[in-house]
């Protein structure tokens, strides 16, 4: 799953910067990462189909195998020289990069479930996100100065990165031995008793509105920084690729932290949610590059508090014959807001400013705390209940 994010994270950010260098327009840049968050929306339905073929390994290596040659598209267009046609290549490219890679996160949900002991859910998620956003941090620096030598190059090394990252999933996919271990045995639920599941437990009704708030917020966050960066400050895509470096970095150092946290969920996010609201209030007035710099790291730290906190309850709410089923579920409904966020950003961005985004982030955040506060049944629940 490394060299997977490290793929996925450098084509994210190299694929909006560079239609924003093409286009100058704001709004496209933010319409690329709805039209990547798009394909997702339909994850309850990919993750039904996983879980009942059962093939999580020759599904993951497909689809893997189909995003390398929709690279080889993108560099076709290029060399074709039309920018009409290299951005068009981009969008479309973009939406079949992500539908396929749906494919290749349900089956990690279903193996991180049946592997994973259920006391170690809080230290696994802790130590697994550290991992992966100390690879942000490194793919999203490095994507910034790739794209100095040229956006071609920068797209040579994410199709060497993905390619590497074919070779460890043919190591997961015997799936026939995970699944003796612990699914066999289980029924496969249909979508319809995945929803039915979802709609009787409070826990999980209530993370699926606070999943989908907190989407919104961030689900276009690639595309608002690029644009801050570029357009407010007038700056180069290394700048940018640094700014997002140093989020990840104190998501990384949040996550290190989180297989400490104890307490009350609501506690968690109440403080981790004001604290990045009044942050994203600061992002907005920020005229200091360093000033905005800092106050980017401590969204992503305390953003680490919140994630983990609501991931563990997340895990133990859900039996393992379940998960592909409510992880896709989960997934619809937190990429659907990315999707709008996109284009509403993006269009707030083409005749406003990125400023004016930060200060709506913060409004959503604070109805998130307010939802919080309100539910009696999130408040008596605790991390190592």
């Amino acid at each position: 799953m490394g060299l997977m994010t490290s793929a996925d994270v450098i084509i994210s950010f190299i694929f909006v910067w560079e239609v924003l260098v093409l286009t100058n327009s704001p709004f496209l840049a933010g319409l690329m990462q709805s039209v990547a968050s798009l394909p997702i929306i339909f994850s309850a339905f990919t993750g039904y189909y996983v879980h009942k073929s059962g093939n999580y390994g020759k599904i993951t290596m497909l689809s893997a195998t189909v995003r390398i040659f929709l690279f080889l598209w993108v560099i076709i267009a290029i060399f074709l020289n039309y920018n009409l046609i290299l951005i068009l290549s981009l969008f479309i490219v973009m939406f079949l990069y992500d539908f396929f890679s749906d494919f290749e996160n349900s089956a990690y949900y279903v193996w991180y479930k049946i592997i994973m002991p259920k006391k170690q859910y809080q230290k696994a998620s802790s130590l697994m996100e550290t991992l992966r956003n100390a690879i942000r941090v490194i793919s999203i620096f490095s994507a910034g100065f790739f794209l100095l030598i040229g956006f071609r190059y920068a797209l040579y090394v994410s199709i060497i990165v993905y390619a590497l990252a074919i070779i460890p999933i043919g190591m997961l996919s015997r799936q026939k031995e995970l699944r003796k271990r612990n699914i066999e045995a289980d029924p496969i639920h249909t979508f319809k008793e995945g929803l039915s599941f979802v709609g009787k437990s409070k826990v999980l009704k209530y993370l699926l509105i606070t999943s989908f708030l907190v989407a919104f917020s961030y689900g276009a966050l690639i595309s608002v920084i690029s644009v801050y960066i570029k357009i407010s400050f007038n700056l180069p895509s290394y700048v940018a690729g640094i700014f997002l470096a140093i989020g990840y970095a104190g998501t990384m150092i949040g996550m290190a932290l989180a297989i400490k946290l104890k307490g009350k969920l609501s506690s968690i996010i109440l403080t981790s949610e004001t604290v990045s609201a009044l942050l994203l209030l600061l992002l907005s007035y920020s005229n200091i590059i360093y000033l905005s710099v800092s106050a980017f790291f401590l969204i992503g730290l305390f953003r680490a508090f919140d994630s983990i906190a609501s991931d563990v309850v997340y895990q133990k709410a859900i039996p393992a014959d379940y998960i592909s089923q409510i992880s896709g579920i989960f997934r619809s409904f937190a990429y659907l807001p990315g999707f709008m966020a996109g284009i509403i950003f993006g269009a707030v961005m083409q005749f406003s400013s990125a400023r004016i985004v930060f200060i709506i982030m913060a409004a959503i955040m604070i109805v998130s705390v307010v939802i919080t506060f309100s539910s009696r049944e999130i408040r008596k629940i605790k991390l190592d209940d």
